[in-house]
C-alpha cells in the first residue's frame, strides 16, 4: 500500500511540475463545423444533359466560404442494377468545382449549376455532393439525386389561348392520356407554364401531369399580360421526364362584365333646366355614367354628356321651357363595359 501511496504522489508532483513548467495539455477540439450539408440537390433531364443544382449556404466569415464542391456521381443502367436494385449504388467518379476560381461563373443567386453533358444517352445519371470550405472543412454528404438521360418528348403543337372575364383558357394539340392504361413508357400527361409581370421566370400551374390538352386558368387578374407554354411529360422505365416547354402565348385577361343598371332615376324642374337623380351605382369599378335624352316619343335617344357624368345627378341646361323630356341613365365601368338603361322617367320642363 505504501508503494502505491508513494506512486500517486509522484503521479501529482509531476502534474505540478509541468504545469509550473507550462507544459499545455491536450488541446480541446475546435468548435467550427464545416458547411451545411446540401439538402436540395436536384437533377434534371435537359435537352442537352442533365443539369445539377444545388443551394450553396452563405458564410459569415471567410474561413466558413464554401470554396469547393465536390461532386460524386455514377451513370447506371435505367433498370438498376440487375444485381441488387435496391443497394446504394457506387459513385465511382468525381469532379471538384473550384468556386473561388474559373468555377465562379456556376454560381448565381447563391444557386450552383451544372450542364452534365457527358452523361450517356439510356443511362441514369445519380449524383451526391460534399462542400468544402476555405479551411479545409467538409460537409455531411447530400441525399442522391437521380435523372435518366433520355431524348426528351417533343412539346406539344397548336397551343392557343382565350382570354375571357378574371380566366384564360389554355389549349393544344394532343391525346387525351388513359391513367389506367399507363405504362412504363410514353406520353403520361402535360404540364402547362406560366408567366406574369411578376415572375422572374415561368411556374408551372398543375403539379401532377394533366391527361386532357387543356386547362382554364382563374389565378389571373383582368388587365395584366401572361405567357403561356407547354411541356409534355413521359414515362421512361417506369418514371416521369419532363420534357421541355414549347412555343410561348401571350394573354391578356379582360373585364367582360356589365355594370349593374342605374336605379331610382327621377327628374325633377330646376330654375337652370331638368334636374336628373339617382342613386349611385355601388360597384367599385364603375367609372361613371351616360345620360340620355328624347325629345318626342319616337326620336332617336340623344346623348347629353360627352364626358362621362361621375355624379349621381346631372343638370339638363339645355331644355325648353314647356317642352316634355324623356330620361334615361347608363352605367360604364373601367373596361368600358356598358350596362343596360334604366327605366325612363318624363318631364315637361317649367323652371
Amino acid at each position: 500500500m505504501a508503494k502505491i501511496a508513494m506512486k500517486w504522489l509522484c503521479l501529482v508532483s509531476l502534474l505540478v511540475m509541468a504545469a509550473g513548467c507550462g507544459i499545455k495539455g491536450l488541446p480541446s477540439p475546435s468548435a467550427e463545423v464545416g458547411p451545411q450539408q446540401v439538402t436540395n440537390l436536384k437533377a434534371r433531364t435537359m435537352a442537352n444533359g442533365i443539369q445539377v443544382s444545388l443551394g450553396v449556404p452563405a458564410a459569415d466569415r471567410p474561413a466558413q466560404r464554401v470554396v469547393k464542391v465536390r461532386l460524386r456521381f455514377a451513370y447506371l443502367p435505367l433498370t438498376g442494377n440487375p444485381k441488387c436494385p435496391p443497394c446504394i449504388p457506387r459513385l465511382r467518379n468525381e469532379r471538384v468545382f473550384d468556386l473561388s476560381g474559373s468555377d465562379a461563373v456556376l454560381m448565381e443567386g447563391g444557386i450552383f449549376q451544372w450542364l452534365d453533358q457527358n452523361a450517356p444517352v439510356g443511362k441514369e445519371a445519380v449524383y451526391r455532393v460534399v462542400l468544402e470550405d476555405a479551411a479545409g472543412r467538409k460537409s455531411e454528404p447530400s441525399s442522391l439525386a437521380r435523372a435518366p438521360r433520355v431524348i426528351l418528348t417533343a412539346p406539344p403543337k397548336g397551343l392557343f389561348v382565350r382570354s375571357g372575364d378574371s380566366e384564360v383558357q389554355v389549349s393544344w394539340q394532343g391525346p387525351v392520356v388513359d391513367r389506367e392504361k399507363l405504362g412504363d413508357e410514353g406520353l403520361s400527361g402535360y404540364v402547362v407554364y406560366r408567366q406574369g409581370a411578376e415572375d422572374s421566370e415561368p411556374r408551372a400551374l398543375n403539379t401532377m401531369p394533366l391527361v386532357e390538352p387543356g386547362l382554364l386558368d382563374k389565378s389571373v387578374v383582368n388587365g395584366e399580360t401572361y405567357y403561356y407554354s407547354v411541356a409534355s411529360v413521359s414515362r421512361v422505365a417506369g418514371r416521369q421526364v419532363l420534357g421541355d416547354p414549347g412555343e410561348r402565348v401571350k394573354a391578356m385577361p379582360q373585364d367582360l362584365t356589365a355594370p349593374q343598371v342605374p336605379a331610382d332615376l327621377m327628374a325633377v324642374n330646376h330654375a337652370q333646366g331638368v334636374l336628373l337623380r339617382f342613386s349611385p351605382n355601388p360597384e367599385p369599378d364603375v367609372s361613371g355614367y351616360r345620360i340620355f335624352r328624347q325629345d318626342k316619343k319616337g326620336d332617336k335617344w340623344q346623348l347629353l354628356n360627352n364626358v362621362l357624368n361621375s355624379e349621381n345627378t346631372y343638370l339638363d341646361t339645355t331644355a325648353k321651357a314647356g317642352e316634355t323630356y324623356t330620361y334615361r341613365v347608363q352605367s360604364v365601368d373601367q373596361a368600358g363595359n356598358l350596362s343596360g338603361y334604366s327605366e325612363e322617367v318624363s318631364l315637361t320642363f317649367r323652371p
